[in-house]
């Protein structure tokens, strides 16, 4: 079974601390080696980030991918609560070496920065609509600005269905009248995917985020967006027919935090340049295009099975 060597910075606000005479020293838990990003203690304590690695064996590099991100997930959520600071993988570039291979599977990200979106008079006639109407309570929008602002998925997700919670008045309504509204504006498809069922309401999003079941596989279409753009063609259909929100918006609920854009794919080194994440980022940092001491592997030259 082909074995795999996998990479991944973790982007933190805890310093990594752990240090014996000799300097700086790794922990490994289950089965995920953790260091600090850089080896001199004497800057390690200002660098951002760390690196997890893992020697994993599987059939696939895929597989060898999903196993090591479960294992990785679980310690570093875990680190995040003891160490009480941000700490996360999520959207950090990747590297995974198959041993038998010259070729690495490489994952480049950077912050690009934010890209801030216009207000002029389309977007100040709505606002006026909107602080004149008092049908919909105030906590509605106070939700949804605490979603816009949130940075993680599950908690944007979760602050957004207490503001639908809000707008749709679960509280005065019977649960038949409320999912009936609900049906009415989601349609019925992705109200079932949101709510589940009334024989399974459990299998909806909203339910297993709310009872702790988390996010589940079959959860992989981006519902932070389709449950924005809907509740959005929701107000340009009523109150806002004559002064409607950009429903064309590129990356609707734009942050200042988190803005990562990317490339993957295969790449080999040339001459003795070392296949390793923390000296192939820093060349893709430099020149993503052409970075120095490595090659993109041309598609006709990419494995078919890796």
């Amino acid at each position: 079974m082909p074995s795999y060597v996998i990479q991944k910075r973790i982007h933190t606000l805890i310093e990594y601390g752990l240090f014996e005479e000799a300097g700086l020293v790794p922990f490994t838990r289950n089965g995920i080696r953790f260091s600090a990003w850089e080896e001199d203690v004497a800057t390690a304590w200002r660098s951002r980030f760390w690196i997890a690695e893992s020697k994993i064996e599987s059939g696939t590099f895929t597989d060898a991918w999903k196993l090591f991100q479960e294992a990785l997930t679980k310690v570093v959520s875990r680190i995040s609560f003891v160490g009480q600071a941000y700490h996360t993988d999520i959207g950090q570039p990747y590297f995974i070496k198959r041993a038998d291979s010259e070729m690495a599977y490489f994952r480049h990200t950077r912050d690009r920065g934010p890209v801030s979106l216009h207000f002029d008079e389309e977007e100040l006639s709505a606002l006026d609509i909107l602080l004149a109407d008092s049908r919909i309570p105030n906590a509605f929008y106070l939700y949804w600005n605490d979603a816009v602002n949130a940075v993680g998925y599950a908690a944007k997700l979760v602050l957004m269905f207490a503001a639908i919670e809000i707008l749709f008045e679960k509280v005065s309504r019977t649960n038949r009248e409320f999912y009936a509204a609900i049906e009415a504006v989601f349609g019925l498809e992705l109200k079932r995917q949101l709510y589940g069922t009334a024989e399974d309401s459990r299998a909806g999003l909203r339910q297993r985020l709310v009872h702790g079941d988390y996010l589940s596989d079959s959860h992989t279409k981006n519902y932070v967006e389709i449950i924005h753009q809907t509740i959005v063609r929701y107000f340009n259909q009523g109150m806002l027919q004559s002064h409607p929100v950009n429903e064309s918006v590129v990356s609707p609920q734009r942050h200042l935090f988190g803005n990562l854009t990317g490339w993957q794919g295969f790449i080999r080194a040339e001459t003795d340049a070392p296949l390793k994440l923390k000296p192939v980022l820093a060349a893709f940092d430099a020149d993503e295009n052409n970075p120095e001491g490595y090659e993109i592997v041309p598609p006709d030259e990419r494995p078919e099975d890796y």
